[in-house]
Protein backbone atom coordinates (compact mmCIF):
# COMPACT_ATOMS: atom_id res chain seq x y z
CA UNK A 1 0.00 0.00 0.00
CA UNK A 2 1.49 3.38 -0.92
CA UNK A 3 1.73 6.11 1.68
CA UNK A 4 -1.05 7.97 -0.12
CA UNK A 5 -3.99 5.89 -1.37
CA UNK A 6 -6.64 7.88 -3.23
CA UNK A 7 -5.36 11.05 -1.56
CA UNK A 8 -5.53 9.72 2.00
CA UNK A 9 -2.75 8.28 4.15
CA UNK A 10 -4.29 5.15 5.66
CA UNK A 11 -1.31 3.67 7.48
CA UNK A 12 -2.47 4.25 11.06
CA UNK A 13 -5.93 2.99 10.11
CA UNK A 14 -4.46 -0.22 8.68
CA UNK A 15 -2.32 -0.64 11.80
CA UNK A 16 -5.44 -0.48 13.97
CA UNK A 17 -7.31 -2.95 11.78
CA UNK A 18 -4.34 -5.30 11.84
CA UNK A 19 -3.92 -4.95 15.60
CA UNK A 20 -7.53 -5.84 16.32
CA UNK A 21 -7.27 -8.76 13.91
CA UNK A 22 -4.05 -10.04 15.52
CA UNK A 23 -5.33 -9.87 19.09
CA UNK A 24 -8.70 -11.39 18.26
CA UNK A 25 -7.02 -14.32 16.48
CA UNK A 26 -4.74 -14.94 19.47
CA UNK A 27 -7.70 -14.77 21.86
CA UNK A 28 -9.67 -17.33 19.87
CA UNK A 29 -6.80 -19.83 20.00
CA UNK A 30 -6.23 -19.13 23.71
CA UNK A 31 -9.89 -19.80 24.50
CA UNK A 32 -9.82 -23.08 22.58
CA UNK A 33 -6.82 -24.32 24.57
CA UNK A 34 -7.91 -22.79 27.90
CA UNK A 35 -4.56 -21.00 27.91
CA UNK A 36 -3.42 -17.37 27.83
CA UNK A 37 -2.17 -15.43 24.83
CA UNK A 38 1.49 -15.83 25.85
CA UNK A 39 1.13 -19.62 25.60
CA UNK A 40 -0.45 -19.13 22.19
CA UNK A 41 2.64 -17.23 20.98
CA UNK A 42 4.87 -20.13 22.07
CA UNK A 43 2.52 -22.61 20.35
CA UNK A 44 2.61 -20.60 17.12
CA UNK A 45 6.39 -20.16 17.19
CA UNK A 46 7.05 -23.88 17.67
CA UNK A 47 4.70 -24.76 14.83
CA UNK A 48 6.21 -22.06 12.59
CA UNK A 49 9.66 -23.54 13.12
CA UNK A 50 8.38 -27.09 12.61
CA UNK A 51 6.98 -26.37 9.14
CA UNK A 52 9.12 -23.42 7.99
CA UNK A 53 10.87 -25.44 5.29
CA UNK A 54 7.55 -26.70 3.95
CA UNK A 55 5.74 -23.39 3.94
CA UNK A 56 8.59 -21.59 2.15
CA UNK A 57 6.99 -22.94 -1.02
CA UNK A 58 3.45 -22.18 -2.15
CA UNK A 59 3.13 -25.69 -3.53
CA UNK A 60 0.41 -27.71 -1.76
CA UNK A 61 1.63 -30.23 0.82
CA UNK A 62 1.69 -33.46 -1.17
CA UNK A 63 1.26 -35.74 1.83
CA UNK A 64 -1.73 -34.69 3.94
CA UNK A 65 -2.37 -36.00 7.42
CA UNK A 66 -5.58 -37.92 8.19
CA UNK A 67 -6.97 -36.77 4.86
CA UNK A 68 -6.65 -33.07 5.73
CA UNK A 69 -5.09 -31.08 2.84
CA UNK A 70 -2.06 -29.01 3.77
CA UNK A 71 -1.53 -30.60 7.21
CA UNK A 72 2.01 -32.04 7.31
CA UNK A 73 2.40 -35.33 9.24
CA UNK A 74 4.81 -35.46 12.17
CA UNK A 75 7.72 -37.01 10.28
CA UNK A 76 7.80 -33.93 8.00
CA UNK A 77 8.02 -31.52 10.95
CA UNK A 78 11.44 -30.17 11.92
CA UNK A 79 11.94 -30.16 15.73
CA UNK A 80 13.00 -26.91 17.38
CA UNK A 81 14.79 -26.46 20.69
CA UNK A 82 13.11 -24.51 23.48
CA UNK A 83 16.19 -22.26 23.54
CA UNK A 84 15.76 -21.33 19.86
CA UNK A 85 12.00 -20.82 20.22
CA UNK A 86 12.66 -18.50 23.18
CA UNK A 87 15.29 -16.57 21.23
CA UNK A 88 13.02 -16.16 18.21
CA UNK A 89 10.23 -14.86 20.44
CA UNK A 90 12.45 -12.59 22.51
CA UNK A 91 11.09 -14.38 25.57
CA UNK A 92 13.13 -15.62 28.57
CA UNK A 93 14.09 -19.28 28.35
CA UNK A 94 12.42 -20.23 31.64
CA UNK A 95 9.18 -18.47 30.66
CA UNK A 96 9.16 -20.29 27.33
CA UNK A 97 9.92 -23.60 29.02
CA UNK A 98 6.95 -23.15 31.37
CA UNK A 99 4.62 -22.51 28.44
CA UNK A 100 6.00 -25.57 26.61
CA UNK A 101 5.29 -27.64 29.72
CA UNK A 102 1.69 -26.37 29.78
CA UNK A 103 1.25 -27.29 26.13
CA UNK A 104 2.81 -30.72 26.65
CA UNK A 105 0.52 -31.48 29.58
CA UNK A 106 -2.56 -31.00 27.40
CA UNK A 107 -1.16 -32.90 24.41
CA UNK A 108 -0.56 -29.82 22.26
CA UNK A 109 3.24 -30.25 22.20
CA UNK A 110 5.55 -33.24 22.11
CA UNK A 111 9.25 -33.78 22.87
CA UNK A 112 11.07 -35.68 20.12
CA UNK A 113 14.74 -36.22 19.24
CA UNK A 114 16.13 -32.78 18.41
CA UNK A 115 13.57 -30.68 20.27
CA UNK A 116 9.82 -30.18 20.38
CA UNK A 117 7.04 -30.26 17.81
CA UNK A 118 3.36 -29.42 17.64
CA UNK A 119 2.05 -32.82 16.50
CA UNK A 120 -0.36 -32.96 13.58
CA UNK A 121 -3.00 -34.54 15.82
CA UNK A 122 -3.17 -31.27 17.80
CA UNK A 123 -4.65 -29.54 14.75
CA UNK A 124 -7.29 -32.28 14.46
CA UNK A 125 -8.56 -31.43 17.93
CA UNK A 126 -12.19 -30.36 17.41
CA UNK A 127 -11.59 -27.18 19.39
CA UNK A 128 -8.69 -26.07 17.19
CA UNK A 129 -10.54 -27.06 14.03
CA UNK A 130 -13.45 -24.90 15.18
CA UNK A 131 -11.05 -22.02 15.83
CA UNK A 132 -9.53 -22.46 12.37
CA UNK A 133 -13.03 -22.07 10.90
CA UNK A 134 -13.62 -18.96 13.03
CA UNK A 135 -10.28 -17.51 11.96
CA UNK A 136 -11.18 -18.11 8.33
CA UNK A 137 -14.43 -16.14 8.72
CA UNK A 138 -12.60 -13.37 10.62
CA UNK A 139 -9.91 -13.23 7.92
CA UNK A 140 -12.51 -12.83 5.19
CA UNK A 141 -14.09 -9.97 7.16
CA UNK A 142 -10.67 -8.38 7.78
CA UNK A 143 -9.89 -8.42 4.05
CA UNK A 144 -13.31 -6.96 3.28
CA UNK A 145 -13.01 -4.27 5.98
CA UNK A 146 -9.57 -3.24 4.68
CA UNK A 147 -10.93 -3.16 1.13
CA UNK A 148 -13.94 -1.04 2.07
CA UNK A 149 -11.59 1.49 3.67
CA UNK A 150 -9.44 1.71 0.56
CA UNK A 151 -6.76 -0.89 1.25
CA UNK A 152 -6.86 -3.82 -1.14
CA UNK A 153 -4.61 -6.27 -2.99
CA UNK A 154 -7.34 -7.54 -5.32
CA UNK A 155 -5.04 -7.22 -8.32
CA UNK A 156 -2.78 -9.94 -6.89
CA UNK A 157 -5.56 -12.46 -6.44
CA UNK A 158 -4.76 -15.97 -7.66
CA UNK A 159 -6.99 -19.04 -8.04
CA UNK A 160 -7.47 -20.89 -4.77
CA UNK A 161 -5.09 -23.82 -4.25
CA UNK A 162 -6.25 -27.24 -2.99
CA UNK A 163 -5.02 -26.39 0.51
CA UNK A 164 -6.22 -22.77 0.54
CA UNK A 165 -7.75 -23.13 4.01
CA UNK A 166 -4.40 -24.16 5.51
CA UNK A 167 -2.45 -21.58 3.49
CA UNK A 168 -4.65 -18.80 4.86
CA UNK A 169 -4.39 -20.05 8.43
CA UNK A 170 -0.60 -20.32 8.12
CA UNK A 171 -0.37 -16.76 6.77
CA UNK A 172 -2.49 -15.48 9.66
CA UNK A 173 -0.41 -17.39 12.24
CA UNK A 174 2.81 -16.00 10.78
CA UNK A 175 1.36 -12.48 10.88
CA UNK A 176 0.32 -12.78 14.54
CA UNK A 177 3.82 -13.94 15.45
CA UNK A 178 5.78 -11.48 13.33
CA UNK A 179 3.84 -8.42 14.47
CA UNK A 180 4.28 -9.35 18.14
CA UNK A 181 8.01 -10.06 17.73
CA UNK A 182 8.54 -6.92 15.67
CA UNK A 183 7.01 -4.61 18.27
CA UNK A 184 8.89 -6.48 20.99
CA UNK A 185 12.15 -5.48 19.30
CA UNK A 186 11.03 -1.90 18.58
CA UNK A 187 9.80 -1.27 22.14
CA UNK A 188 12.45 -3.41 23.89
CA UNK A 189 9.72 -5.34 25.70
CA UNK A 190 8.80 -8.98 26.12
CA UNK A 191 6.08 -10.13 23.68
CA UNK A 192 3.44 -10.37 26.42
CA UNK A 193 4.07 -6.78 27.50
CA UNK A 194 3.79 -5.75 23.84
CA UNK A 195 0.40 -7.45 23.53
CA UNK A 196 -0.80 -5.74 26.70
CA UNK A 197 0.45 -2.35 25.49
CA UNK A 198 -1.17 -2.84 22.10
CA UNK A 199 -4.43 -3.96 23.70
CA UNK A 200 -4.54 -0.80 25.83
CA UNK A 201 -3.93 1.44 22.83
CA UNK A 202 -6.48 -0.35 20.66
CA UNK A 203 -9.09 -0.15 23.42
CA UNK A 204 -8.39 3.60 23.67
CA UNK A 205 -9.16 4.14 19.97
CA UNK A 206 -11.51 1.25 19.12
CA UNK A 207 -14.37 3.67 18.46
CA UNK A 208 -12.41 4.87 15.42
CA UNK A 209 -12.38 1.47 13.72
CA UNK A 210 -16.09 1.01 14.40
CA UNK A 211 -17.05 4.27 12.67
CA UNK A 212 -15.94 4.49 8.99
CA UNK A 213 -16.04 8.29 8.96
CA UNK A 214 -14.00 8.58 12.15
CA UNK A 215 -11.62 5.90 10.86
CA UNK A 216 -10.85 7.87 7.71
CA UNK A 217 -10.57 11.13 9.66
CA UNK A 218 -7.82 9.57 11.78
CA UNK A 219 -6.25 7.30 9.17
CA UNK A 220 -2.75 8.67 8.69
CA UNK A 221 0.41 8.45 10.74
CA UNK A 222 0.05 12.13 11.64
CA UNK A 223 -3.58 11.71 12.75
CA UNK A 224 -3.08 10.94 16.45
CA UNK A 225 -6.09 10.94 18.74
CA UNK A 226 -5.57 13.34 21.68
CA UNK A 227 -5.62 12.01 25.23
CA UNK A 228 -8.97 13.64 26.01
CA UNK A 229 -10.65 11.55 23.29
CA UNK A 230 -9.06 8.23 24.24
CA UNK A 231 -11.32 5.72 25.95
CA UNK A 232 -9.59 4.25 29.04
CA UNK A 233 -9.70 0.55 29.86
CA UNK A 234 -9.51 -0.95 33.36
CA UNK A 235 -6.94 -3.52 34.47
CA UNK A 236 -9.78 -5.98 35.01
CA UNK A 237 -11.20 -5.32 31.54
CA UNK A 238 -7.78 -5.76 30.00
CA UNK A 239 -7.14 -9.05 31.81
CA UNK A 240 -10.54 -10.36 30.78
CA UNK A 241 -10.02 -9.34 27.16
CA UNK A 242 -6.58 -11.00 26.94
CA UNK A 243 -7.61 -14.08 28.98
CA UNK A 244 -4.74 -13.41 31.37
CA UNK A 245 -4.58 -13.57 35.19
CA UNK A 246 -5.27 -10.18 36.75
CA UNK A 247 -1.94 -10.21 38.62
CA UNK A 248 0.01 -10.98 35.44
CA UNK A 249 -1.54 -7.96 33.72
CA UNK A 250 -1.08 -5.74 36.75
CA UNK A 251 2.65 -6.57 37.02
CA UNK A 252 3.21 -5.91 33.31
CA UNK A 253 1.37 -2.60 33.54
CA UNK A 254 3.59 -1.49 36.42
CA UNK A 255 6.60 -2.05 34.14
CA UNK A 256 4.92 -0.22 31.26
CA UNK A 257 4.04 2.69 33.55
CA UNK A 258 7.62 2.85 34.81
CA UNK A 259 8.78 3.19 31.19
CA UNK A 260 6.23 5.97 30.60
CA UNK A 261 4.35 3.92 27.99
CA UNK A 262 1.04 3.69 29.85
CA UNK A 263 -0.70 6.20 32.13
CA UNK A 264 -3.52 5.80 34.60
CA UNK A 265 -6.23 8.25 33.64
CA UNK A 266 -9.70 8.90 34.99
CA UNK A 267 -11.60 5.71 34.28
CA UNK A 268 -8.61 3.48 33.55
CA UNK A 269 -5.48 3.14 31.44
CA UNK A 270 -4.40 4.95 28.31
CA UNK A 271 -1.38 5.00 26.02
CA UNK A 272 -0.77 8.77 25.84
CA UNK A 273 -0.70 10.51 22.47
CA UNK A 274 2.87 11.58 23.28
CA UNK A 275 3.94 7.93 23.27
CA UNK A 276 2.17 7.17 20.01
CA UNK A 277 3.88 10.18 18.41
CA UNK A 278 7.43 9.15 19.37
CA UNK A 279 9.60 8.76 16.25
CA UNK A 280 10.58 5.18 17.13
CA UNK A 281 6.93 4.22 17.66
CA UNK A 282 5.84 5.90 14.41
CA UNK A 283 8.59 4.06 12.55
CA UNK A 284 7.47 0.81 14.20
CA UNK A 285 3.88 1.41 13.12
CA UNK A 286 5.01 2.03 9.54
CA UNK A 287 6.81 -1.32 9.63
CA UNK A 288 3.71 -3.00 11.11
CA UNK A 289 1.76 -1.64 8.17
CA UNK A 290 4.31 -3.23 5.84
CA UNK A 291 3.74 -6.59 7.58
CA UNK A 292 -0.02 -6.12 7.19
CA UNK A 293 0.46 -5.38 3.49
CA UNK A 294 2.43 -8.62 3.18
CA UNK A 295 -0.42 -10.48 4.87
CA UNK A 296 -2.96 -9.02 2.43
CA UNK A 297 -0.69 -9.96 -0.48
CA UNK A 298 -0.23 -13.51 0.85
CA UNK A 299 -3.98 -13.88 1.30
CA UNK A 300 -4.61 -12.64 -2.24
CA UNK A 301 -2.01 -15.09 -3.56
CA UNK A 302 -3.94 -17.84 -1.75
CA UNK A 303 -7.15 -16.73 -3.48
CA UNK A 304 -8.60 -14.51 -0.74
CA UNK A 305 -8.92 -10.84 -1.71
CA UNK A 306 -11.35 -7.96 -1.44
CA UNK A 307 -14.57 -8.38 -3.40
CA UNK A 308 -16.48 -5.07 -3.58
CA UNK A 309 -19.85 -6.72 -4.18
CA UNK A 310 -19.62 -9.04 -1.13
Amino acid sequence: MPEDTHGVDRRRLLSRLGGDFQLDAARRVARSMSRDVATVLVFLEINRANVAALTASREPIAEPHAGVPGLPPDHMREPVSIYLAARNLGMPYETTRRHVKKLTQVGMCETVPGGVIIPARAFLDPRLMAVAAENWAATVEFVQAAGRLGVSDSGLRQPASPDQFRQVNRAVSAYCLETACHMSRVMDLEPLAVLILRAVNLANVRNLTQDPDAALAHAGLADILPDAERRPISVYGLAKYLLLPYETVRRSLLQLEAKGLVRRDKGGLIVPAEVVARPAVVAGIAELVALTEILLSDLAAAGLAYQPDS
